[in-house]
């Protein structure tokens, strides 16, 4: 956690997902296995794409996968999957024209 960052505002920002409030897992206390789960997923696809593209630098996409992770009961969750890998995909291409 932040220094000086009060637990309610860390809070609010680990439930945000690109901009959206996630409420149904506001309060909600992280979950190491899906977050294990998410990176594993992440890192399997900037493998598979062959890119070095660093889950660290962009972590909005740690916290995407994580909340889709958190959804795989829901209907759309096959949408969802496809969609994350698709930003996924033109972020990695997006990183490889500044590298060059």
């Amino acid at each position: 956690m932040l220094e000086g960052a009060s637990d309610e505002s860390a809070a609010r920002r680990a439930t945000e997902v690109n901009g959206r409030d996630t409420q149904a897992t506001r309060g909600a206390a992280l979950d190491p296995t899906r977050l294990a789960a998410a990176m594993k997923l992440l890192q399997s696809d900037i493998e598979m794409a062959g890119s070095r593209f660093s889950p660290v630098r962009h972590a909005d996409m740690v916290a995407e996968m994580y909340s889709i992770l958190g959804r795989s009961g829901e209907a759309d969750y096959a949408d969802r999957m496809v969609a994350f890998r698709r930003t996924l995909l033109s972020r990695i291409q997006e990183d490889q024209g500044v590298a060059a």
